[in-house]
């Protein structure tokens, strides 16, 4: 089954899977990088907190409840208040989150400060909207608000470091650090991933079209070869491995080359051997007494005469020595059907109405049409012509008939040479068996096929062409 990923070329597949292969490198990276820098960051900003937090306790100003909330000083960040009041503010936030092992470290360093066991506070909080935990005035007066959990959820994100720490009876020292959680990706990260893909894709690109290119050559030689095109060697470049896949191209093209020239010459040769022994037999025969069987004799030369003017005609239109021309297909076919009608028989073609121009052999395509059209008068009587354009590319030569058809297991056995229906073996009914081997070979030739289909009644013949070089 076709896959989307199979759709993509040799280098769409590479980008994808190069850009996939390196977006999930770098989150992964980001998260794992992101992950540590948070977890240095939370360290450096809780150890000041700690040290800022013992060193306000440790020289605390005189104060009594009266003055209350009273601030000490500020965090040495500059962001954060440390401050005295009546409240544990620790302990009254809305949806805490404790620290312990940070929790505990305060509680130890405060003891060790102060000389006596303290149980300190530290908690995370979410910042919500109308956030009502404030630090005192700088004046020392208070506000008016009160700890409160009322409100919206908090925006993600807003976070708030509180410590606490009863300093005396009833009297806590308090210390509020505002800060934003650190964003996993960056506006630098993104940069740095957007640069490195850039990069990547460039770089594949350049890779790919070292590769592709050559593909790309050999393919096309390959098809023009397929269609019996003596082309060019390709030339050898790219990796090591595809340089060796066109060497092997090239040195089978020149031996395939060598075996059909070699082909072509035997063939003309018999051909020419054959002709003068069938010639001079043919004369002697003339000589023989008629009682004797003469006409009999003479009538199997020249069977065996129209016999090799047919093979040396198939071996002809296999070779395909013929060069590819512009052809325009509705007028061929069009000057073929008058031609049958000329001679009075029928045969029609319905009009195709735009003009199709198709890069052909036209002698060999003429034949393969003929020999189509030929076949549905000697089996049916008549031959309907018609054209039609396919969607992925190519054209249709239908040829089709009111006759019996061909029986569904013998349409692949039609197609082999010297392979008839009709077996009496008369020429004159069944000619030798060359004609829709013949027009297979044309097919192949230009790149398409030949179809073979039955009717509901009679029997269609199509040559299917590809419109463009495939």
């Amino acid at each position: 089954m076709k896959t989307w990923f199979s759709r993509f070329n040799l280098s769409g597949q590479f980008i994808l899977l190069l850009v996939v292969t390196i977006l999930t490198s770098q989150i992964l990276n980001i998260l794992f990088l992101m992950g540590d820098r948070k977890l240095s960051i939370r360290t450096d900003r809780y150890s000041m907190l700690i040290d800022d937090f013992t060193n306000a306790a440790k020289n605390l100003p005189p104060h009594t409840k009266e003055e209350l909330p009273l601030l000490v000083s500020r965090l040495s960040n500059g962001r954060g208040n440390i401050f005295l009041s009546v409240e544990n503010l620790a302990g009254l936030a809305w949806n805490p989150e404790e620290v312990p092992s940070y929790q505990k470290k305060l509680s130890e360093s405060l003891s060790e400060a102060l000389g006596r066991d303290i149980d300190a506070v530290l908690i995370n909080r979410k910042v919500g909207r109308g956030q009502n935990i404030r630090p005192p005035l700088p004046h020392g007066r208070q506000s008016g608000d009160r700890p409160s959990n009322r409100g919206r959820p908090p925006p993600p994100g807003k976070l708030e470091a509180i410590a606490s720490a009863e300093v005396s009876p009833g009297i806590w020292l308090n210390a509020m650090h505002p800060h934003t959680a650190d964003a996993t990706f960056t506006l630098g990260a993104f940069a740095a991933t957007g640069i490195t893909l850039l990069a990547a894709i460039l770089a594949a690109l350049v890779l790919t079209r070292r590769l592709v290119r050559p593909i790309q050559d050999l393919t096309s030689a390959a098809k023009r070869f397929g269609r019996g095109v003596n082309a060019q060697r390709v030339p050898v470049s790219g990796p090591h491995d595809i340089q060796v896949a066109i060497k092997a191209f090239n040195g089978m093209q020149e031996n395939l080359e060598r075996l059909i020239d070699t082909q072509r010459s035997t063939l003309r040769a018999v051909g020419h051997d054959l002709r003068t022994p069938i010639t001079a037999l043919r004369i002697r025969a003339e000589d023989i007494p008629a009682e004797n069987g003469r006409d009999k004799f003479i009538a199997t030369l020249d069977d065996l005469t129209v016999m090799t003017e047919e093979i040396l005609r198939w071996a002809k239109d296999v070779s395909s020595v013929e060069e590819m021309a512009p052809v325009d297909l509705t007028a061929l076919v069009s000057s073929i059907s008058d031609d049958y009608s000329d001679q009075k028989k029928d045969v029609s073609f319905r009009e195709f109405d735009d003009a199709i121009i198709l890069n052909c052999r036209r002698v060999a395509l003429r034949r393969a049409i003929v020999n189509l059209i030929d076949n549905a008068l000697k089996y049916a009587g008549n031959a309907r012509l018609s054209i039609s354009v396919i969607s992925e590319g190519y054209v249709d030569i239908n040829v089709d008939d009111s006759g019996p058809g061909i029986p569904e297991e013998k349409l692949d056995a039609v197609l082999t040479p010297f392979t008839r229906l009709e077996t009496s073996r008369n020429r004159n009914t069944g000619g030798i068996g060359l004609g829709l081997s013949i027009v297979q070979s044309v097919a192949l030739g230009h790149g398409g096929a030949l179809k073979l289909e039955n009717l509901t009644p009679g029997f269609r013949a199509t040559l299917h062409l590809p419109l463009a070089e495939q």
